[in-house]
């Protein structure tokens, strides 16, 4: 027996060891993506990973393979060198279990927060994910080559802890200080563009910044803190040139007669300034004495108010008492034959501009000569109509970058406090509305003006601080009717999931003259999407509609070539029976339906006989297919919500055009709706487009919610609007104005019945 034991156990034993083994041997189950790439990189087949076969492998390689998910990660125990770029991870659960790691690149992701265990990392690379906080940096000690450009970063100060850095490229984040840099002596190449950063000072101290040194498009005015170590750096993007002058008062609303100083910190510099909104150079007025701000001192100045700018229009005749709000000072230093940057003041001499109204302004500086020259002037008919009579040619009509013009934003918030400044370019914005003698604006920040984005919360429900461009709207074919229009429909469907531009109504002070009520909205563009999407722009193709053309579109963002992805899709569409649930299917993943299908179904509701051939719009991000990425990620099409001034009845006899059968008109026999026919000959996506309508009647469309926002938006600029209807002179009283609102709530009433009855005729049944 004594004999037997011994053998029984070795017995049991071998079958527990061998039980233990399979089941460490059992293959872990990980993400179908993250499996591909691991079997075209490593040979690993699908089905058969375990951490057995991958402990000892010390690089790994898996750039572009549209991961989402690397659970798995963590039993690469020897891992030194992880390259995971370029693809669509959100989150790196088991990356703090490496302890082994040097090299790092994540870049080109989705992640929002990160964290590290192995102390060892020398080199990481984090560009173009969503970031917001960096304070993994101080568990990195041996840290020497960081690249976090953009993300989403304001403060840096963990970066302190990195005292073995030598390379940071940081651009393109919202970096307003660079204190914690002060102490990395080894920080030889530096990146900083596009950031928020106004004080250089803490980098004058680097001994060591020899490579490069980047800092345009942060808006710095002072680079003369940095004089005495640019002479050792090989590569820079800035030039020196004096400080610009300091002034006594800042913007906003002052008493007439003060008077206000101004001082340059160079003994010897000489100070220029203009009254006019011109740059100043050494031709301008030279400052000797304080400048006592009463409306005399601009006595020489043209009232910009009184020249002509439409051919519809005769000239308006108005005394400066009437149109002066306050005055604009721009200054600059002038000391070795180099000015400084400009320094510009708007001092708004009206306080009840505020009291009486209570909405944000708006003051545009900028030189007249570039508005409202005969031959230069983008704000007029000039040369161009002048030469044809043709009153759909004139300088308001060019586009382009030769048609921008230079000029000073500055947001002042409803109680006077001025909020934001920046130096910004102008252009003329709109088609058949840029004929108002009141024009539509587009805003664009770049490093050729300074700061390279807007960093304010310009929309108060919008989380959004960050903006490429923005728009200063006339209300486009509303104008002279609401000021609100366009405004309403997409505040409406706003929570949606089609794209819609923000909105918020301010009063506009141009070179210190009231312009009157304008709506400031988003603008899209690729850098909208890039960061509202987590793109990068160089990867996103945007059509626009465009009747001139005739592929019946343009590119407006991407390559040529880019059009044809789209251009495929409508022929597969039009080639295909999409009745066959096979086809449909291939269509629904070059395209993203359900967006489609609302917005054609805001489109109907709104009575907008003006888009899908017209002002509409289309995105995608150039990959294939990937159903598994984030939204707005997946390479689909989808569609932007962009000037639907037609809507709510604007145009014909208003009982006609609140009944009127829009959905018959967007389905007519023509290029534009090609693509929406062969989708509704299925039943299942016509059930799906009137499944959408009864949602919107139900929640955004429904008549008290329609009423509640008409009302909420009329409130905002009642106060303002006896003013602006005397400024413009296109809308006869108050009462028209509260007429057509009036109509407005008639629409949200009637609206409903009439869409879903023609939804249903079509259907060719009755309404419930």
């Amino acid at each position: 027996m004594k004999r037997v034991l011994p053998f029984l156990l070795l017995i049991f034993l071998s079958i527990f060891w061998a039980g233990m083994y399979f089941l460490a041997e059992e293959p872990i189950q990980i993400d179908t993506a993250f499996e591909d790439a691991l079997e075209k990189e490593l040979g690993i087949a699908a089905g058969t990973f375990d951490k057995n076969k991958v402990k000892d492998i010390s690089e790994l390689d898996l750039s572009n393979y549209q991961i989402t998910d690397v659970k798995g990660i963590e039993h690469f125990r020897s891992l030194e060198v992880l390259n995971l770029s370029n693809n669509l991870l959100t989150e790196m659960d088991g990356i703090e279990q490496l302890e082994n790691l040097r090299i790092v690149d994540l870049s080109f992701n989705d992640l929002s927060t990160i964290s590290f265990e192995s102390s060892g990392i020398t080199r990481l690379d984090l560009e173009g994910n969503v970031l917001t906080d960096v304070s993994f940096i101080s568990d990195l000690p041996q840290l020497q080559h960081l690249t976090i450009r953009d993300n989403q970063i304001r403060d840096i100060s963990p970066l302190s802890a990195a005292e073995t850095l030598t390379y940071l490229n940081a651009r393109g984040n919202q970096i307003d200080s660079v204190e914690a840099l002060q102490g990395l002596v080894q920080l030889s190449d530096i990146n900083l563009r596009n950031n928020q950063i106004k004080d250089v000072n803490p980098l004058a101290s680097l001994p060591a910044i020899t490579e490069r040194l980047y800092l345009t498009g942060n808006g710095i005015k002072d680079y003369m803190p940095l004089e005495t170590i640019i002479g050792a750096i090989n590569d820079i993007d800035f030039e020196l040139s004096p400080p610009p002058p300091v002034l006594s008062a800042e913007s906003g609303v002052i008493n007439s007669g003060t008077a206000v100083s101004m001082e340059s910190s160079i003994e010897e510099a000489k100070i220029y300034y203009t009254l006019d909104g011109s740059l100043p150079t050494p031709a301008s007025l030279l400052y000797t004495e304080p400048i006592v701000l009463e409306e005399s001192l601009i006595n020489d100045n043209d009232i910009l108010a009184n020249i002509g700018t439409s051919v519809f229009r005769e000239p308006f005749q108005f005394t400066r008492e009437e149109i002066l709000e306050g005055i604009v000072i721009r200054a600059a230093v002038y000391h070795n034959r180099t000015l400084s940057e400009v320094e510009t003041r708007s001092y708004i001499l009206n306080d009840a501009l505020f009291s009486s109204s209570q909405l944000p302004v708006v003051s545009l500086t900028t030189d007249p000569e570039g508005l409202f020259n005969e031959e230069r002037g983008i704000y007029v008919p000039g040369i161009y109509y002048e030469n044809t009579r043709d009153t759909r040619d004139g300088n308001y009509f060019k586009r382009g970058d030769e048609w921008e013009r230079p000029a000073t934003l500055e947001y002042f918030s409803e109680d006077g406090a001025l909020e934001y400044s920046q130096n910004i370019g102008i252009r003329i914005h709109g088609g058949y509305s840029r004929e108002h003698p009141q024009k539509s604006l587009r805003l664009y920040s770049r490093s050729d003006y300074g700061q390279s984005r807007m960093y304010y919360p310009f929309f108060k429900d919008d989380a959004n601080v960050e903006f490429n461009r923005l728009m200063l709207r006339n209300s486009g074919n509303d104008w002279g009717r609401t000021y609100l229009r366009d405004a309403l429909m997409h505040e409406l469907i706003k929570d949606r999931n089609v794209d819609t531009q923000n909105y918020q109504p301010v009063i506009v002070l141009l070179n210190g003259e009231y312009w009157g009520i304008q709506n400031l909205r988003e603008a899209y563009s690729a850098e909208y999407l890039e960061t509202k999407y987590n793109l990068n722009a160089e990867e996103i193709v945007m059509l626009g509609t465009d009747v001139t053309n005739a592929t019946g579109f343009i590119i407006d963002e991407g390559l040529i070539g880019d059009q044809q992805h789209y251009t495929s899709l409508v022929e597969y569409a039009m080639n295909n029976d999409l009745r066959i649930q096979e086809n449909l299917d291939y269509v629904n993943t070059q395209m993203d339906v359900e967006n489609y299908l609302e917005y054609f179904a805001y489109q109907v509701y709104f009575g907008n006989t003006d888009s899908l051939y017209n002002n509409t719009a289309m995105w995608r991000k150039k990959t294939d297919y990937t159903p598994e990425a984030p939204y707005g990620q997946d390479g689909r099409w989808r569609w932007l919500l962009y000037d639907t001034d037609f809507g709510f009845a604007l145009n014909g006899e208003f009982e006609e055009t609140i009944n009127d059968n829009t959905l018959d008109w967007l389905l007519r026999d023509h290029p534009a709706t090609e693509l929406i026919r062969a989708l509704l000959e299925n039943e299942e996506v016509y059930a799906q487009l009137i499944s959408i309508m009864e949602g919107l009647l139900d929640e955004e469309f429904a008549p008290e919610n329609v009423i509640e926002t008409i009302n909420s938006l009329s409130g905002q600029i009642r106060g303002e609007m006896p003013r602006m209807i005397s400024r413009w002179e296109n809308i006869n009283s108050i009462e028209t104005w509260e007429a057509e609102l009036d109509m407005f709530r008639q629409f949200a009433q009637r609206r409903p019945e009439a869409v879903m009855n023609y939804l249903n005729e079509r259907l060719e049944r009755t309404p419930d």
